[in-house]
């Protein structure tokens, strides 16, 4: 509730919320920094620069009826309005355009979509340079239209994109917020940033309402997006307990506490509780000698997992001569929900199956336990470098020195499922071009 408080704090986040290296996920890095410390546990905290998109002012969206700005009896601002993560900015005063709609198919549920044909005819005939596109969310659902509208805005730029859900069946879902959908990621490459596109999203309803005045005649709107992108400093925060007999080695227990433009209550303030709770738990057993661990537990709030795990990057990148006395590393994201969900491991090269560890374990408590792909979270940097490399790469084309990092095969993800409606978006990385990386690079983000 606290990070979920700082985030929808406008006077502290901005509208930034806890995107990393943001001023809401900077005081999300003091708190737990003061949690932490509260616990008596050994605290650090590692700074980074990286890309920071800070979005200061409260995006706006309105409809004007008649074309004219200096006109304002006309002007309909939409409530709704949200801007995408990493989107680009507007100028400084906003852009004014036509609004124009491309249509993408109608179905009556997501497994009927993808066999439906777009309207090619309209989608060729229709101008979309130095336009507001409307557009809906199912665009990148199916690759061949996700294509086309990657060739549409290339050679045809429009000065926003504003998405919303077509298909009325999703009428009542959340937002959809993709890591860095404002850049956006996949092997179609950064199409919007490539053409300083700024990126939005409304409503179903809102949606509607715009669709159906385009479809009677001409209308404009407004669209501001002040979204300052600049590199400044990402923190990592750390707690340690110092074990007793094998205190060289570690076990670490991760969570990350960034988000997209949300207040992350879910994804992932209650991942980043649970690294909190678990470090008083054990810190309470060990003042009160109930508990003393043999190995030492290293409690990780991560930054930057939406942007590509470049907090969990960071660190293995600065303790890689450490790695090889890590026991198992253990990341929380978006537990609490129905299922309990365990990302699949395998046994490491000492013997420790971490998976079968923590089936027992569930079995014990009575709890049903989900095995689910590797990958989705900051526990693969850990698992497996060399693909977090290529993960990196591909947002950033940046290399990340971590390639040759020692693997920690004992390294899992305890998850929950349904994230939301997260069921109608877990096919959409594989719409994307997706590949072995789906998980980690496309992961639905819902508000």
């Amino acid at each position: 509730m606290e990070l979920e408080r700082i985030a929808l704090d406008n006077s502290i986040s901005g509208y930034s919320f806890r995107s990393s290296g943001s001023a809401g996920a900077n005081e999300s890095a003091r708190w737990i920094q003061g949690q932490f410390e509260s616990l008596g546990l050994e605290t650090t905290v590692e700074s980074f620069e990286f890309t920071t998109w800070n979005p200061p002012t409260k995006p706006i969206l309105a409809i004007d009826e008649d074309g004219n700005r200096s006109t304002t009896g006309d002007v309909t601002n939409i409530t709704s309005f949200l801007v995408e993560h990493y989107s680009w900015p507007t100028p400084p005063g906003g852009v004014f355009a036509d609004i124009v709609m491309l249509p993408v198919p109608e179905s009556g549920s997501r497994q009927t979509l993808a066999g439906k044909n777009y309207d090619a005819q309209t989608w060729s005939t229709l101008n979309t340079t130095g336009k507001i596109l409307l557009i809906g969310r199912e665009v990148r659902w199916i690759s061949s239209l996700h294509l086309a509208f990657r060739n549409k805005i290339r050679a045809q730029p429009p000065v926003a994109v504003i998405f919303t859900y077509w298909n009325s069946w999703m009428s009542d879902f959340p937002p959809s917020l993709n890591s860095v959908g404002g850049l956006p990621v996949s092997d179609m490459g950064h199409y919007f940033w490539d053409n300083e596109i700024p990126v939005g999203w409304v409503d179903y309803s809102d949606g509607l309402r715009i669709r159906n005045r385009v479809s009677s005649g001409r209308v404009s709107g407004f669209v501001s997006i002040q979204a300052v992108i600049t590199k400044s400093s990402h923190q990592n925060v750390i707690g340690k307990l110092e074990g007793t007999s094998h205190k060289e080695k570690t076990v670490i227990i991760s969570g990350h506490y960034d988000t997209v433009t949300a207040s992350g209550f879910c994804d992932n303030g209650a991942g980043t509780a649970g690294v909190i709770e678990l470090a008083r738990v054990f810190s309470k057993a060990a003042e009160e000698n109930l508990y003393r661990p043999e190995y030492s537990f290293v409690f990780i709030a991560f930054a930057g997992e939406e942007l590509g795990l470049v907090g969990s990057v960071d660190y293995v990148r600065r303790h890689t001569a450490e790695l090889y006395n890590v026991i198992a590393v253990i990341n929380l994201d978006c537990i609490g929900s129905d299922v309990l969900e365990i990302s699949e491991t395998f046994q490491d090269d000492r013997g420790l199956d971490l998976e079968s560890i923590v089936k027992r374990s569930a079995t014990d408590l009575g709890l049903t336990v989900r095995v689910i792909e590797p990958g989705g979270s900051d526990q693969e940097t850990f698992r497996n470098p060399l693909e977090t490399d290529d993960v990196y790469r591909l947002f950033w084309g940046l290399e990340s020195d971590i390639r040759d990092a020692t693997r920690i095969k004992s390294s899992i993800m305890i998850s929950s499922y349904p994230l939301l409606s997260a069921t109608f978006g877990q096919k959409e990385e594989e719409n994307q071009g997706g590949s072995t990386l789906h998980t980690i690079i496309q992961r639905q983000r819902l508000l």
